[in-house]
């Protein structure tokens, strides 16, 4: 029991950055060809934290971690690996596949306005499918995979100012 619950993030109850990066290094025996990673982070937060206290970051964070639960976990395991970052090592999901989900859960975030605010609460993610040719472990994968998270932070900021 202690062992299992030192792998959970005590606020969000999703597995941890230890257990995340244990997981990398056993993932990276396995064949890795059906995997690949999803990068979340969420936007807004310092914002929420500004305007409405540290105790409605928290409860965006916890929010968040549930949808992020709720919509990816048929696919893969989820963790929180900072403050506001989470990322799923999946397994057989497709880019089609990711699309429709990271439009589902964008869609749930922004429907989402707490204390009547202007202030939306957003997710940008990332996906980048295991690729031989070019990646040698799955920390080469996130490392594409975050990169498609910060394009999608951008274009959804320029959304929001339009």
């Amino acid at each position: 029991i202690i062992r299992e619950e030192a792998a959970l993030d005590s606020m969000t109850k999703l597995r941890n950055r230890a257990r995340f990066e244990k997981d990398m290094k056993t993932g990276n025996k396995l064949c890795l060809n059906d995997r690949g990673i999803i990068i979340l982070d969420l936007n807004n937060l310092k914002e929420f934290n500004d305007q409405f206290g540290h105790d409605a970051g928290d409860q965006y964070i916890i929010t968040a971690s549930q949808l992020i639960q709720d919509i990816f976990s048929s696919c893969g395991t989820v963790y929180r690996i900072g403050g506001d970052e989470f990322c799923v090592i999946t397994k057989n999901l497709s880019e089609q596949q990711f699309h429709k989900l990271q439009l589902d859960l964008e869609n749930q975030m922004s429907a989402l306005h707490p204390n009547n605010t202007s202030l939306s609460m957003q997710i940008s993610s990332g996906f980048a499918q295991y690729d031989s040719s070019t990646d040698s472990t799955l920390h080469d994968t996130m490392k594409r995979a975050d990169e498609h998270m910060y394009k999608r932070k951008l274009e959804l900021k320029g959304e929001a100012g339009r």
